[in-house]
């Protein structure tokens, strides 16, 4: 692999990518409240952007991969991510700052 290997690359990974970060900040102006429904729009509409030529093939790829990563995420949480947990009893506080508290009780 040279540099004019991955210099070749560039174009379709930064369409790719372009399209991931337009599908998350799209999606926030869908108005419906469901994400698996959102999610699905998403790769629908990336899916059919794919057809196209050019950048815009790349662009479809990466809105198609962020909705189905929003779907994954639906169906099996924490994959896509980790998720914020509090954890009762941590260094510095008491059983009266816990009482109460959300999160797990290890």
């Amino acid at each position: 692999m040279n540099f004019k290997s991955i210099t070749k690359q560039f174009g379709p990974v930064a369409g790719i990518a372009v399209g991931a970060i337009a599908a998350k900040k799209g999606a926030a102006f869908i108005p419906v409240g469901n994400d698996l429904i959102k999610g699905g729009l998403v790769t629908v509409l990336g899916l059919v952007l794919t057809g196209q030529k050019g950048m815009v093939s790349n662009v479809g790829l990466g809105m198609a991969a962020q909705g189905i990563l929003t779907l994954a995420g639906n169906f099996v949480p924490g994959i896509t991510g980790p998720e914020t947990v509090y954890i009762q009893g941590s260094a510095g506080s008491s059983a009266a700052d816990d009482a109460g508290a959300p999160g797990y009780n290890y």
